[in-house]
């Protein structure tokens, strides 16, 4: 294992930024401290970067994409942009009104966070003060990532606060395993350990329901093709995947992506109870590193609670207790 560290200089914040890069046999894998996300992935033996994004620092810091970066508090969205806890009812920011969507305006993906390097893991720190987007209490965030040499890239997810509140968090990584560079993952080969999907509304709000998705091309149960998926003769949906499964708890492995052209698998285990599979159908014609993103450029496998679940007593509840220790985590393994 090698860490390396360099600094950035972002104009747009005029501020210095850190990129860190975790690196084994065969993947080069790089952090920054802006939005403690994952900049690249890069495959060696193939010699190719599997995750999209951007070219400079300045160009994460404008985009809204929500590339590779760390979603909080609340990953996913929550309707109406108000919940209830403890009888009282917050308000929060509604940035894809009426709704509220990935932490707010300016979410954990649009934070400077301070960090520091321990054995072979960098683990990123933020403190989120009281009311922030609207959200009660102080809380203190870690994010710690670890790359082992079986090319397991661990992230681990911690969170205290002050206050009973509500917390969500996850990573919003979109992977091309044929290269970022190549316009489209329809040929890759998914499975999600799944056999209902949130029911939502026409603002993509769960109502509290689960829809069976077996046989239909939402049911990626047994591994299949996007593309065989969509040909699916009981066509459920229109165009696109920017949907929540909710996972069963029988398996090590909860999802798995696999590129036939590259022979690059990836595989994803999570403590969480749900999966958001999205397919970048927001991406709208986005100018990335080599080319500009669309629909289907990408996959996204975000680990999360439920959309909404605060809203839906039924839902795994997303609340953290005061002065109680969150803790959830995500493993990515690549088989190359």
């Amino acid at each position: 294992m090698n860490i390396r560290e360099k600094s950035v200089f972002s104009k747009v914040l005029e501020k210095e930024l850190a990129l860190i890069t975790l690196e084994n046999e065969s993947l080069s894998i790089t952090l920054s401290n802006y939005g403690a996300m994952i900049t690249s992935i890069i495959v060696k033996p193939q010699n190719i970067d599997v995750l999209l994004g951007c070219n400079t620092i300045d160009e994460y810091v404008n985009q809204d994409k929500y590339f590779g970066a760390t979603i909080g508090r609340y990953a996913n969205r929550i309707g109406n942009a108000s919940f209830k806890l403890n009888n009282k009812i917050y308000n929060i920011s509604p940035n894809e009104s009426p709704n509220h969507l990935h932490g707010g305006n300016k979410g954990f993906d649009k934070k400077v966070w301070n960090y520091k390097i321990i054995d072979d893991s960098v683990i990123f720190s933020y403190f989120s003060e009281d009311m922030e987007e609207g959200y009660p209490g102080n809380l203190n965030t870690k994010v710690k990532y670890t790359l082992n040499d079986s090319n397991e890239l661990l992230v681990e997810f911690y969170a205290k606060s002050d206050e009973d509140t509500i917390v969500n968090l996850t990573n919003h990584s979109y992977f091309n395993l044929n290269g970022e560079n190549s316009n489209s993952v329809k040929n890759h080969i998914v499975r999600i350990n799944s056999d209902f999907i949130t029911e939502i509304d026409e603002k993509n709000i769960p109502t509290g329901n689960l829809t069976n998705i077996l046989n239909t091309n939402f049911d990626f149960k047994e591994e299949r093709s996007i593309e065989d998926a969509l040909n699916l003769s009981e066509t459920i949906i229109a165009k696109d995947y920017d949907h929540n499964y909710v996972l069963l708890d029988n398996k090590e492995v909860n999802a798995s992506i696999f590129s036939p052209l590259t022979n690059i698998k990836l595989e994803l285990s999570t403590s969480y109870p749900c999966i958001q599979f999205y397919t970048g159908s927001f991406l709208n014609n986005f100018k990335g590193k080599t080319r500009n993103y669309n629909n289907f450029s990408s996959i996204c496998m975000e680990p999360q609670f439920a959309p909404n679940s605060i809203n839906i007593p039924e839902f795994k509840q997303p609340i953290l207790k005061k002065e109680e220790e969150y803790y959830e985590f995500i493993k990515y393994k690549f088989s190359i």
